[in-house]
């Protein structure tokens, strides 16, 4: 029993989440934008015709009451007095001048009725004195048209003037049923052809709002998709409307974190990599030390020593790794300044002489004067040094380096050729990446993180400059920096 209760209530709170879904989805919202707009329409086009042709009718008999009324006031205005008799003459001459199924009203200026044609018939007659009659004894000519129960309903009256005084009023009635009729059909037939349209539009309404929330539908799919993790869903994208560039910018957006994530799992991956080595390498050492008896002093410093050449590599790979969290972060961590990129070209080389003489390398350079830039010092010369320690590092024994620095179209620009291994074709791009190295460089006798690239290009990078790498003959590499002279910091 207690099971039945719960899957009761489990069962309805799915029916009301159901029903909170419908109620606030945008396809019922534009459903129901488009039904009432067409009802406004087919409200419009359902009174306005009927109104119009309603007026039409009323100036019809507006003018042919009018003109009915003139001809009997004006015949009756020579008698100067409105007899009965006198008046019952008139009317009998003028004969067809009557409209058929007119009431006829006329009175003395004492507002007595002195001709009445269908005295038995008061079914037209609002009241026993119409107001019309009184307000034509005052001296106005009144008109007035009713549409009402399927029946046009008019009246008019007029005064009956002899030498500028008025004798009496006459008063004409006029119910007219068979053009009211047509109205009354032609109003039952827009109500029945405006409720056909309105069940089409309803049709048409919910499909067309479909039709348009479904591909919006797909791509609320393809983001949840995307937050979910699946990074390689895209859209098929059809059309050229907005919703359609929509669906090729998160195509493109997909694309870019899909990239982003494989680059991440690399870089977390060789990250690892090259942390766990020097970390291995000093437990090794921790671990002889400990567990070897009898070790001499002589072995235990060469184990020391050992042990802070690693924790020495794995501090310059910590710190290269900083550098670069603080370059993607943006982060300002000195305020900019003039920076001379021939001085700091000169520094590198000078703290990099000593191990290009190791290796019988040398380094020459020629610098322009005035080659400055606006940032970080030590952003530019740590992009700088590295470009020239790769050259140095990655070159052969009793090879060269050749370092320029020069100005040119509004760009300093930073020039490292060498003679070394080179890049192999198809890799210019990878070699900026963290932690790739070109198998040719790995010899087993050069160390690197596999940083210093990509500190390079985030720091061209952040001053909105450039840096690419190609081949020179016969051998070695050229690289190439730019950084825009600019007035404040990228």
């Amino acid at each position: 029993m207690i099971f039945d209760n719960c899957y009761l209530l489990k069962k309805e709170l799915v029916h009301i989440s159901a029903i909170g879904r419908i109620r606030h989805s945008v396809q019922l919202k534009y459903a129901l934008s488009y039904i009432v707009i067409i009802l406004a329409v087919l409200g419009f086009l359902n009174v306005f015709p009927v109104v119009r042709i309603r007026d039409m009718l009323f100036d019809a008999k507006y003018t042919s009451l009018q003109n009915h009324v003139s001809v009997v006031a004006s015949s009756l205005s020579p008698l100067g007095f409105l007899s009965p008799e006198e008046v019952s003459r008139i009317m009998e001459l003028l004969g067809d001048a009557q409209s058929t199924g007119t009431r006829v009203i006329i009175t003395d200026n004492d507002n007595h009725t002195v001709y009445d044609n269908l005295p038995g018939d008061e079914s037209l007659l609002t009241a026993a004195v119409p107001p019309e009659l009184t307000r034509a004894i005052a001296g106005n000519s009144v008109f007035r048209a009713v549409y009402a129960e399927g029946q046009l309903t008019c009246a008019a009256a007029q005064p009956v003037v002899y030498r500028n005084g008025i004798i009496g009023a006459v008063y004409l009635l006029q119910r007219e049923t068979e053009q009211a009729g047509m109205l009354l059909e032609l109003q039952s037939d827009l109500m029945r052809l405006t409720a056909a349209i309105i069940a089409a539009a309803v049709i048409a309404a919910f499909l067309m709002s479909r039709i348009l929330t479904r591909r919006v539908l797909n791509l609320l799919r393809a983001i949840k998709a995307v937050r979910a993790g699946q990074f390689g869903y895209r859209l098929t994208v059809r059309g050229k409307d907005e919703i359609s560039e929509l669906g090729l910018e998160f195509n493109q957006l997909a694309e870019r974190l899909e990239a982003t994530e494989e680059m991440r799992v690399r870089f977390v991956s060789d990250a690892s990599h090259e942390l766990k080595t020097p970390l291995a390498g000093i437990r090794l050492l921790t671990d002889s030390i400990v567990t070897t008896p009898g070790i001499s002093q002589e072995i235990v410093l060469e184990f020391v020593e050992d042990i802070g050449g690693e924790a020495e590599r794995l501090t310059r790979l910590t710190e290269k790794l900083l550098t670069l969290t603080r370059l993607d972060g943006k982060v300002t961590a000195e305020a900019t300044t003039v920076v001379h990129v021939d001085v700091l070209a000169s520094d590198a080389i000078r703290l990099l002489s000593p191990l290009a003489a190791q290796r019988g390398i040398e380094i020459t350079a020629h610098m322009d004067r005035g080659c400055d830039i606006t940032g970080e010092p030590d952003d530019i010369f740590r992009a700088v040094f590295n470009l020239i320690e790769n050259a140095v590092k990655y070159n052969t024994q009793g090879g060269s380096v050749h370092v320029y620095v020069y100005n040119k179209a509004g760009e300093v620009r930073l020039i490292v050729d060498d003679t070394g291994v080179g890049v192999p074709k198809g890799e210019e791009e990878h070699i900026f990446e963290r932690f790739y190295r070109v198998d040719k460089a790995r010899n087993g006798k050069i160390s690197g993180s596999g940083l210093g690239l990509s500190i390079v290009k985030e720091t061209a990078l952040k001053y909105g400059g450039t840096v690419k790498v190609s081949g020179r003959e016969p051998c070695g590499s050229r690289f190439e920096l730019c950084l825009p002279i600019v007035t404040d910091s990228g």
